[in-house]
Parts: structure tokens; sequence; C-alpha cells
């Protein structure tokens, strides 16, 4: 993250330039969270749905994803 410090205190940018770069790396960041967890929960389903841990696991991700 050195390169984006030095942009950070970069008084030539525009501060729209610098909300920009933070904004990109959050909607990176959340989007590998949300596709994380899709596979999680995919890999669950299809590999592990016997047990009774899984079982609630499963359904504590389905009443997140569903509100």
């Amino acid at each position: 993250m050195k390169t984006n410090e030095k942009a950070f205190a970069d008084p030539t940018l525009p501060a729209s330039f610098k909300h920009a770069i933070r904004d990109w790396q959050n909607a990176v960041i959340v989007n590998l969270g949300l596709l994380g967890m899709m596979a999680y929960r995919n890999w669950l389903e299809h590999h592990h749905s016997s047990s009774v841990r899984q079982k609630s696991i499963m359904a504590s991700f389905r009443e997140v994803s569903s509100t």
C-alpha cells in the first residue's frame, strides 16, 4: 500500500481522485468478501450438508442473505 499512501499525500491530486481510489478499493474488498461467502456457502451445500452443525450454518446464511 506504499504507492497509495504516496498518492494520498500528494497535494496536487484533487480530493475527488483520492476518494475515487478509496471507493474503488472498498468496492473490491466488499465484492471479494461477498464472492468468498457465496463460494463457501456453495462448498458447504455440496460437500458438508449432512452434519447438523453445517445445516445450522446454512440456515443462518440463508437468513442473512434473504434480508
